[in-house]
């Protein structure tokens, strides 16, 4: 009786891990196919085939034939390829599969602008980087110029980072001992510096590097080409578009300095061990009717404040199959995180644009007026902010009624230092500047035949 009960579980057992085996057998499975091109029906190598969800794949040899584990009759193949869109195929039980990928129109095809026309992707041999306008429009700034900033391989972008402040460009790094600045290009026509137009209204913006996509532009594009291209009104109903955003602004790393306890020590250890000073500075003795102990100027504090940042942008547009227009008005407002009036920036500006087909002529306008004003950041002779404040004592006061314009300030013969009271300098001293800025451009253009048209420019900065 018990050798048939051992027989008996022997036998369970085998059938048990005989029905696991086959399980396993079931769920892993060979899959072969073929990958080829839609267009011309020839094989594709080194096509990328993946199971969805899984890390396991293989690539296509150069017959296009591809062999891959799947994990069961449920599985998705996911197959790409440059140049080629990604096709995801589900399995459903077959073992061989036959795949025809289609070629990536958008990004072939894809037009960019370089000089007086514009040219496929596909065909361009220059260096050139098309900038994504979708992430343009994730930073707010006054200048088009310092939203490229990681935005194009190879153009670095350098600001103090005051409100209005000119950006310094550079592509490719220093190529002159001289102006190192490239050219900017609005809709055709070459501009100087880019702080009064408004970011919202750019449909597209091209970077060119090298010598070969800057050819046309001659020695004024040696330092490298920015082509802008503004938006345009589309044919339909009237559409109105509004976008606005309103931002605040704060300094949040700040340098840990001395308390005016440590700063005394420090400085009286600092004098005793240099020669010709055998005291401590009237302000940091503690035997002197100087002594100073009831001030511990926080200087980083007193100066630093939260700033906003708001810009609203309001457009109209429309047109039909012969004309189209817009109208597009903007306002820009920011202020520094600086103590005073300044620095703040401020810029009203207006667009209309407009172009007519008649036959084979087609004519239009596009005119830009942008009015600011800058309050700018006085400083003191050093002229670094920044420096100022971290050279500031903790000993000496912000203000000071008995001095003309209330602003406390270092004195030789009780603090021994000569600091500037960078509050004072931004609040006691003005510096504005007022701009008027217009740019119109008319244009004709007469199609000879097709393919071939002469175009004029007439514009006025």
């Amino acid at each position: 009786m018990k050798d048939n009960a051992i027989i008996f579980l022997r036998l369970f057992c085998a059938l048990l891990f005989l029905g696991f085996s086959t399980i396993l057998v079931a769920q892993q499975m060979t899959v072969q196919g073929r990958i080829t091109d839609a267009a011309s029906g020839e094989s594709i190598p080194g096509v990328n085939i993946v199971i969805q969800g899984t890390t396991v794949g293989a690539v296509s040899n150069l017959n296009g034939e591809f062999t891959i584990e799947a994990g069961g009759p449920d599985a998705i193949l996911v197959f790409s390829f440059v140049g080629f869109t990604t096709q995801t195929i589900p399995l459903e039980g077959r073992v061989y599969v036959v795949v025809s990928l289609l070629e990536d129109i958008i990004s072939l095809d894809e037009l960019v602008v370089v000089g007086y026309g514009t040219q496929k992707k596909s065909d361009l041999t220059g260096a050139v980087s098309v900038v994504n306008t979708e992430d343009l429009a994730k930073v707010h700034t006054n200048d088009i110029s310092k939203i490229l900033q990681g935005q194009a391989s190879g153009v670095t972008v350098h600001t103090s980072g005051e409100p209005g402040a000119n950006p310094r460009i550079m592509i490719r790094g220093i190529g002159s001992f001289q102006n190192n600045a490239p050219l900017y290009v609005i809709d055709g026509v070459p501009v100087s510096g880019m702080s009064d137009f408004a970011p919202d209204d750019i449909e597209s913006i091209q970077v060119l590097k090298d010598a070969s996509s800057c050819a046309i532009y001659g020695a004024r594009g040696a330092n490298g080409v920015i082509i802008i291209t503004t938006r345009k009104g589309e044919s339909g109903a009237l559409k109105v578009t509004y976008d606005g955003n309103y931002g605040v602004q704060n300094i949040v790393k700040r340098m840990e300095l001395t308390n005016r306890v440590q700063f005394q020590e420090m400085n009286t250890v600092a004098r005793s061990n240099d020669i010709g000073f055998w005291a401590p500075a009237r302000a940091n003795d503690s035997t002197s009717q100087y002594f100073i102990d009831s001030l511990d100027t926080d200087w980083q504090k007193e100066a630093l404040k939260s700033a906003y940042i708001t810009e609203h942008n309001l457009s109209l547009s429309g047109g039909s199959e012969t004309a189209s227009y817009l109208v597009s008005m903007n306002y820009f407002d920011q202020t520094g995180t600086i103590d005073g009036p300044g620095p703040r920036y401020k810029r009203y500006s207006f667009r209309v644009n407009s172009d007519f087909t008649r036959g084979k002529f087609k004519f239009g306008e596009a005119i830009y007026y942008s009015h600011s004003d800058k309050i700018n950041l006085t400083t003191s002779q050093w002229g670094n902010t920044m420096v100022d404040l971290v050279l500031g004592t903790p000993t000496i006061g912000v203000y000071d009624e008995r001095n003309e314009g209330g602003y406390a300030g270092a004195s030789d013969y009780i603090h021994d230092q000569i600091i500037p009271n960078i509050i004072a300098f931004n609040n006691l001293f003005e510096s504005n500047s007022k701009r008027n800025r217009l740019l119109a451009v008319v244009f004709g253009e007469y199609e000879i035949i097709n393919g071939l048209s002469y175009r004029l420019n007439l514009s006025f900065d």
